[in-house]
């Protein structure tokens, strides 16, 4: 498991815990906005976020998680609240 750290612009500090089986939950859930937002491969969503396809293709996989950098960019790409891009549990 590992612990992502985030500082959100309204001043509010989020930490958010990533393991095995929530990085696999959250891979889904990018899986499913790309396919439902937009019509890109994932080679085009990698160019977007400027990093490899293998990269984005472990995050829907959830062998990786992306920075909070990343998180913002495809929540802009997806048209999305940023805390809409972490809701995937329910």
């Amino acid at each position: 498991m590992s612990v992502v750290f985030f500082a959100h612009s309204l001043g509010c500090v989020l930490f958010y815990f990533w393991g095995d089986d929530m990085s696999k939950e959250f891979g889904e859930h990018l899986r499913n906005l790309r396919k439902s937002k937009t019509d890109y491969s994932q080679q085009q969503m990698a160019d977007l976020l400027n990093i490899s396809r293998s990269t984005y293709t472990y995050y829907e996989t959830g062998n990786s998680e992306p920075s909070y950098d990343k998180l913002k960019k495809l929540a802009d790409i997806f048209d999305i609240d940023f805390n809409t891009i972490l809701d995937y549990q329910g």
